[in-house]
């Protein structure tokens, strides 16, 4: 659950809040790992892999809304990390 947290820039002690509500929900399963017994393996279930091919879309559909091409979005992603590192 720390590379969740990581990747989303969250802190754990808000991370795990919000893993439990997907996990009751459905959207997720979590099991301790097998190799490291500290350590808890998150998997999307059937579920979780459906909403996920589902939100998929958004990007491209968000795009189209604001007329913004595939070429101009990666412009905006690679100045919007430029920013967010100045800031670091």
């Amino acid at each position: 659950m720390q590379d969740i947290a990581r990747t989303l820039e969250l802190e754990g002690a808000t991370t795990t809040p919000l893993i439990q509500r997907m996990e009751k929900q459905g959207l997720l399963s979590r099991q301790r790992s097998a190799e490291d017994e500290r350590r808890v393996d998150v998997c999307l279930t059937a579920k979780g892999k459906k909403l996920k091919e589902k939100a998929s879309e958004i990007p491209y559909t968000l795009g189209c809304s604001l007329g913004i091409n595939e070429k101009v979005a990666k412009e905006l992603i690679s100045h919007m990390s430029d920013i967010k590192a100045n800031l670091k």
